[in-house]
C-alpha cells in the first residue's frame, strides 16, 4: 500500500478524488490483493468492467485515440496524457551521492540549470556521470552515461553553472 500512497502523493491527489479502482494484470485476481485495495479505497467496489488482462491494451487504445484527436480531429476524447520521467535523474557528487537534477515524475520535455563547484584548483575539465534512480548513493542507482565539460577557466576551485 506504500506504493499506492506514494503514487497519490506524487500525483497530488487524494483517495477521495479516485472515481474507479481498475485492477490490472495477473496479481489482480488474488483475493488478498483485492481485499487490501478495497480497504485502501475505503470500501469502494473494484471496477470489473475492464478485463484485467486487457486493461493495458485499453489504455493504449485511449492513448492512440488521443493521438488521432490531436492530429486530425477524428475522435472526440477528453483525455490528457503527460509524459514524465519515471525515475529521478541526477549526477554523481564528490562523495558518491546522487545530486538530483530532474526529480521523478517531472513533465517532459524539461530544462534545468545547476550551479556546482570544481573540486580542485586549476580544473579545466569536468566529467559528469549521469544516473537515474531514487537512492541516495549512485552505486544503488542506474548509470546512464557520462559527458565532459571542457574549457573551464583555470582558477582556484570555482562555481560553474551548467544548463
Amino acid at each position: 500500500m506504500q506504493i499506492l500512497k506514494r503514487c497519490l502523493e506524487d500525483s497530488k491527489i487524494g483517495k477521495h478524488q479516485i472515481s474507479d479502482v481498475v485492477l490490472i494484470g495477473g496479481s489482480s485476481s488474488v483475493p488478498k490483493v483485492q481485499e487490501l485495495l478495497r480497504q485502501f479505497s475505503d470500501g469502494k467496489e473494484l471496477c470489473r468492467s475492464i478485463n484485467p488482462d486487457e486493461a493495458v491494451a485499453h489504455g493504449a487504445a485511449l492513448h492512440a485515440a488521443n493521438f488521432f484527436n490531436n492530429k486530425d480531429g477524428i475522435l472526440s476524447m477528453n483525455v490528457v496524457l503527460v509524459d514524465v520521467n519515471l525515475l529521478s535523474l541526477g549526477i554523481k557528487s564528490g562523495d558518491d551521492s546522487m545530486q538530483v537534477i530532474v526529480p521523478r515524475n517531472t513533465a517532459l520535455p524539461t530544462k534545468r540549470e545547476i550551479t556546482m563547484h570544481t573540486l580542485y584548483d586549476n580544473h579545466t575539465n569536468v566529467t559528469l556521470k549521469v544516473f537515474e534512480g531514487e537512492r541516495r548513493l549512485t552505486a544503488h542507482n542506474n548509470f546512464l552515461g557520462e559527458f565532459s565539460l571542457a574549457g573551464i577557466p583555470a582558477a582556484p576551485a570555482v562555481k560553474i553553472r551548467i544548463k
